[in-house]
């Protein structure tokens, strides 16, 4: 049986705090600047090329690793995006799927350096996506060994590997 909380979850403060996700300030990420090569300086990050729509939990027994063929994601709202459509990280968890939902504006209307990127993505086979999706993870407002066991959003998790 598979079991979700809301779809997608609230956007915090909503839901009086629980069971929800946030953006924190893209400022809090640092990352490799452009002269990071050189002097091993990051920077603050840029704002988001890609938005979140939303996130959804979904506790099951077994993790659905195609979670884009279920109707109820995104609250059934999936196929609702205007421009290129959605980027979905599916998260298979011991408890269920943690999915976050993107916005992909069209490939014109993106930065040429973000569009060479994403477009070398979209082709690359399941190796070159492997070694390339990376996450900063960081805990805004959590219990103390959480953040801690996080990080504070400057190494990133590679998450193919």
């Amino acid at each position: 049986s598979c079991h979700y909380l809301s779809s997608p979850l609230p956007l915090h403060p909503d839901n009086g705090g629980l069971s929800c996700w946030s953006k924190p300030d893209h400022q809090l990420f640092m990352v490799r600047s452009e002269t990071y090569l050189a002097n091993r300086v990051k920077a603050p990050s840029a704002p988001a090329p890609f938005p979140c729509r939303g996130v959804d939990v979904w506790i099951t027994d077994n993790a659905e690793r195609n979670i884009s063929r279920h109707p109820s994601i995104l609250g059934g709202r999936l196929s609702q995006e205007i421009g290129s459509g959605t980027f979905i990280v599916n998260f298979l968890l011991p408890f269920g799927n943690l999915v976050a939902y993107f916005s992909v504006p069209p490939l014109e209307d993106m930065p040429p350096n973000i569009a060479i990127v994403w477009e070398k993505f979209i082709h690359g086979d399941q190796q070159y996506r492997d070694g390339k999706l990376k996450l900063l993870p960081v805990v805004v407002d959590g219990p103390w060994i959480v953040r801690k066991a996080v990080g504070p959003g400057t190494s990133p998790a590679m998450l193919g590997r």
